[in-house]
């Protein structure tokens, strides 16, 4: 189960948690099951802190590369803490 951090975005998902950009539907279609309320575009910003439970990866060794590293793709504009 992945947590989504403020300013990630479902591309930001695909290429975390799929390996690639070609996951992005399948975690959308994962995303829509599991918050069956939600309104949520493939270019809109998922709420902070909701969970998803991505399907397995187009690409197990590039998610494996970002898992292994603790890595979080955050392409979202975020006003920096401080």
């Amino acid at each position: 189960m992945t947590l989504i951090s403020a300013g990630q975005s479902l591309l930001d998902l695909a290429l975390q948690e799929g390996g690639s950009l070609e996951a992005l539907f399948e975690l959308h279609d994962a995303y829509l099951a599991q918050h069956p309320q939600a309104n949520l575009c493939l270019t809109d910003m998922p709420p902070a802190g909701t969970s998803l439970t991505a399907p397995d990866p187009v690409n197990a060794d590039l998610a494996a590369y970002f898992a292994a590293r603790h890595y979080r793709l955050n392409t979202g504009d975020v006003p920096p803490v401080g």
